[in-house]
């Protein structure tokens, strides 16, 4: 812990400067330029950063952070001002997730053929494919804007408790709290109903439980304290994304510092069956006895096309034809992406060509509405853009980001997983440092680095032109890590079996036994993986153009669309965030639905009747 918090120092000290001069934010524009280079040198910002940091590291063990020079007073001080409102935020948070996910997900579990139960399961996965900040604006539209319930920005009312300043005991800070909470809520609450109820499934079949029914316990004790050993994953399992945090705070200005947490799982998969030497399965040319010895290999003889495929492709093929929601999911999927790659040929209008646009048609409203002209069909933005050309348009743009994205965290985190968990010792521990240090850096801090480094390098009028490769290489780069604790759980699973040994026993080079033997057995985790976190990259790109990190607004994709309608929300443009945000959902929750389907038919142990 104490070398990964020295080394993210030491990377967050070392590029401080390619965050813009701390003087301009100190003085302003008016000090000379000598009396500017006069007040670096006082302050020790012409020093190497190497001095700059071993003089922050003696004052640091002191409780001595320096001062902010944004905030004008010292950066340990700010901490803990903005602390209580991140504090509370969470605690609302948490409690809203735990009265609400408990019995929900005790109760799919208890009756899950039951109608509510089924219905509660189908809102959970309509709720996981809702990004936060849009939960954030739906609220803020509904109870702020129309009904007028609620506030929709700050934190309210405060009273002092010594140093903490706290809005739970007055009537306006709870108001205030209200919608924050459940945007925070609302992305984790799935999740959590999911997990009591897996674990719930997986407690009701133990021998006790069944003990507890022949003595003739009440349900409703069975459930709650029998059953409780399925709540302690709940609570290990409970931390939120720094990401989520920041654009709820974002979306309601609600002031306080973010919690830094990471979630990383083991997950693994393997068959049954085992069987010691699977390479054929693959289309090699050797394989080996059961339970024989390595002189027992001997050369297969060529197998068919057919029978060298493996039988879990065509198990999946035939589950994939008899699933409705999966085979809807992917025909959903397969659409958007054949009308994005037609965008040029079927949008009425080329967002991209300022010969098109006319500021006179902004805001213009959907073809229902009084006002509407009939060759704008779902309206216009701000800028006088078609919104169903922008959409198009837009919807390419963030599926390339989210399939790029994905390339770089597998072809990075496959690589890394493998090396990690074949060779093991030394390289093994230095590769899951790597990876914690990297989950302790969330995308929003990634991407606020590499748009302050590439600003710094080529400037800001570039940024337009490289934004897709930007995001793609941001995205990939800050969550790689879940690709390789995966791929690494795996090969530890792996290289201990009889197929491994006896490749080498014979002498293979590693090199060819990671890639030619291990690599093919661990790639149905990946798959699902890769399924899930091109949803989670598309929602990344969408959250980060939502705080104006990702697509200028210039460039429409649906994040930057969503982005240029939220202002116009309060005046009644709300169209120009609704439909890209109803697009993002239906896209996101077919790819989510589509991995749950991948993780169910990858998985081995499930076997359909």
């Amino acid at each position: 812990m104490v070398l990964v918090l020295l080394v993210l120092s030491i990377i967050g000290f070392a590029i401080q400067d390619t965050l813009g001069d701390p003087l301009r934010e100190l003085v302003g524009q008016s000090v000379s330029e000598a009396e500017r280079e006069a007040l670096r040198d006082k302050l020790g910002l012409n020093d190497p950063w190497l001095t700059q940091y071993g003089r922050f590291l003696r004052h640091a063990v002191t409780g001595d952070l320096g001062t902010s020079y944004f905030f004008k007073k010292p950066a340990l001080n700010v901490i803990l001002s903005k602390f209580p409102a991140t504090f509370e935020l969470v605690l609302a948070a948490t409690f809203l997730i735990v009265i609400i996910s408990f019995p929900a997900g005790i109760y799919c579990a208890v009756k899950p053929a039951s109608v509510r139960a089924r219905l509660i399961m189908a809102a959970s996965s309509v709720g996981i494919s809702i990004p936060v900040f849009l939960t954030g604006i739906f609220l803020i539209y509904v109870f702020s804007v129309e009904l007028n319930w609620l506030p929709s920005f700050g934190r309210g009312e405060t009273v002092s408790i010594g140093p903490w300043e706290t809005g739970l005991l007055t009537g306006d800070g709870l108001l205030h709290l209200i919608l924050p909470a459940i945007t925070l809520s609302s992305i984790m609450l799935p999740l959590f109903i999911r997990l009591v109820r897996s674990e719930m499934l997986e407690v009701l079949n133990e021998d006790f439980i069944r003990t507890a029914w022949a003595k003739g316990v009440p349900p409703l004790r069975v459930w709650t304290h029998h059953g409780r050993l399925a709540n302690r994953h709940h609570a290990r399992f409970h931390n939120f994304n720094r990401d989520d945090l920041s654009v709820a705070r974002h979306g309601f200005s609600f002031s306080g510092s973010g919690e830094p947490g990471g979630y990383a799982a083991d997950h693994r998969l393997h068959s049954r069956r085992r069987r010691p030497f699977r390479r054929h399965q693959h289309g090699g040319r050797y394989s080996l006895c059961a339970g024989g010895p390595a002189r027992a290999l001997f050369r297969a003889p060529p197998m068919s096309p057919r029978a060298a495929r493996p039988a879990r492709w065509r198990r999946l093929w035939r589950m994939l034809r008899q699933d409705g929601v999966a085979s809807a999911s992917l025909a959903v999927l397969c659409l958007f992406i054949l009308v994005s790659v037609a965008a040029p040929m079927i949008a009425p209008q080329d967002p991209y060509d300022p010969l098109n646009l006319d500021i006179l048609n902004a805001e213009l409203p959907p073809f229902w509405k009084d006002g509407a002209v009939a060759r704008f069909a779902l309206g216009t933005d701000s800028q006088g853009r078609d919104m169903l050309s922008a959409m198009l348009f837009g919807l390419g743009t963030s599926l390339i980001i989210g399939l790029g994205a994905v390339v770089v965290q597998a072809l990075l985190g496959i690589a890394i997983g493998l090396a990690a968990g074949y060779a093991g010792g030394r390289l093994d521990s230095l590769l899951m440092r790597l990876a914690d240090i990297q989950l302790s850096f969330s995308t929003l801090m990634v991407a606020i680095v590499a748009l302050a480094v590439f600003q710094s390098v080529f400037g800001s009028d570039q940024f337009g032109t490289y934004a897709i490769l930007l995001l793609i290489l941001v995205i990939g780069m800050a969550e790689w890590p879940q690709f390789a604790r995966t791929v690494r759980a795996c090969v530890l699973a792996e290289k201990a079996k009889d197929y491994v040994l006896a490749a080498e026993a014979l002498g293979l080079p590693p090199a060819r036994i990671v890639t030619r033997h291990i690599l093919p057995n661990v790639m149905s985790p990946v798959i699902v993986i890769a399924t899930l976190q091109v949803a989670n990259a598309i929602m990344a790109e969408a959250a980060l153009s939502f705080l104006g990190l990702g697509m200028p607004v210039t460039q429409p994709s649906l994040g930057s669309l969503i982005r240029s309608g939220f202002e116009f929300i309060f005046a009644g443009a709300w169209w120009i965030t609704l439909f890209p945000s109803l697009v993002l959902i239906v896209l996101i929750l077919a790819i989510n639905l589509l991995g749950d389907f991948l993780r169910d038919g990858l998985n081995p142990k499930f076997r359909p009747a």
